[in-house]
């Protein structure tokens, strides 16, 4: 299992490398990483990039947070479902939010 500080330590150091560059593409690449840590580090910086003005990116943040890791993205995802710039993209919130709720829930450490 992971441990959530080890996850946001990763994404805190992913989240400093992003924003060393400026290239659209690269920032996309980040996202789709921080996806995979799922932490709650890395979805505030995916949840960022959401509101951004490039379009570009404003799509890569959707796609990444439909293919979270964590049941964490489901409220980011239920608001972008409603919300996100074009029917595209609230097609895609929709489907992460549905993926979510299809995976079991995790177990309590009790």
């Amino acid at each position: 299992a992971r441990r959530t500080g080890d996850t946001n330590a990763a994404a805190g150091a992913v989240v400093a490398a992003m924003q060393a560059h400026t290239d659209a593409a690269a920032t996309a690449s980040y996202y789709r990483v921080l996806s995979e840590l799922g932490s709650d580090a890395a979805l505030d910086a995916v949840r960022a990039g959401t509101a951004s003005s490039d379009p570009a990116l404003q799509e890569a943040a959707i796609r990444a947070l439909a293919n979270w890791q964590s049941q964490g993205a489901v409220p980011v995802l239920l608001a972008l479902s409603e919300q996100a710039p074009n029917d595209s993209l609230k097609a895609v919130a929709y489907r992460g939010l549905l993926r979510l709720a299809a995976e079991p829930a995790p177990r309590s450490a009790g």
